[in-house]
């Protein structure tokens, strides 16, 4: 159950900051930050625990992995389009192409482990994510008010600043419980766009520049990554990460 609370509450709160309810998006704020800290705080308290989810809210879940997956790379496709960065978009194209190889030819029959592990050194981690990450969330709600006003903005961007912000939370603490390497794939995809939207932020050349030079940074680690999942899978080694390291050789 904390794990429900560490990694998809901040996810459904993200998108509960998008409703145009200044009010309500402080308690989303507020409350996530303060769920996913307890959760942490007992978590770590815990002994090591394995998890292997099959379903969320009746979809199966490494069905809707997959499916997130190619949907945020060809989000981030189309964002290359409207930067017009051709780096950007090859490297995309250089995830989509193998990723769906893997899915389709080489994923299945490996020797299966949990989707989610925990050890002390995971859940230390999450601790500081899940308290140093909502501070920042619950700070930002004054700290916004302050950069719009300073800004003059006629209508609030708010909404979709927390969005992001609380979606990184929850793809943080995703990332250190993954064990399964799609997963791990799939939230470091998730933070490379959060990235992105924050950087951006305001709009502004520079803050377009830099956000442009963190994706295509980001961009060449998932490229590296799927490729390295797809020669584990060529080669018959598990993507499972506790499993992976067992492997003699390895």
């Amino acid at each position: 159950q904390m794990m429900w609370v560490s990694i998809v509450l901040p996810f459904l709160a993200a998108l509960g900051c998008l409703i145009d309810s200044k009010p309500l998006r402080s308690i989303l704020v507020i409350g996530t930050g303060v769920a996913v800290s307890l959760a942490s705080l007992l978590l770590v308290q815990g002994q090591a625990f394995s998890l292997t989810p099959e379903t969320l809210f009746g979809i199966p879940v490494d069905g809707l992995i997959a499916f997130l997956d190619f949907a945020l790379l060809f989000v981030i496709l189309g964002i290359s389009y409207q930067l017009k960065n051709k780096l950007i978009a090859t490297l995309t194209v250089l995830q989509i192409v193998p990723l769906a190889f893997l899915e389709l030819f080489l994923h299945g029959g490996e020797a299966a482990g949990p989707s989610l592990y925990g050890d002390q050194l995971s859940m230390i981690m999450s601790l500081v994510i899940s308290i140093i990450g909502s501070l920042i969330c619950i700070y930002g709600l004054s700290y916004m008010d302050e950069h719009e006003h300073h800004l003059h903005l006629e209508k609030s961007r708010q909404g979709r600043f927390f969005f992001f912000m609380v979606l990184f939370l929850g793809a943080m603490n995703g990332l250190v419980f993954a064990n399964n390497l799609l997963w791990l794939y799939f939230f470091w995809e998730v933070t490379t766009l959060c990235s992105f939207m924050l950087i951006k932020h305001d709009g502004t050349e520079v803050a377009v520049t830099n956000a442009t030079r963190a994706l295509w940074m980001n961009m060449l680690g998932g490229v590296a990554f799927v490729l390295a999942l797809v020669v584990l899978r060529a080669k018959g080694m598990p993507l499972y990460l506790q499993e992976l390291i067992a492997t003699p050789g390895v």
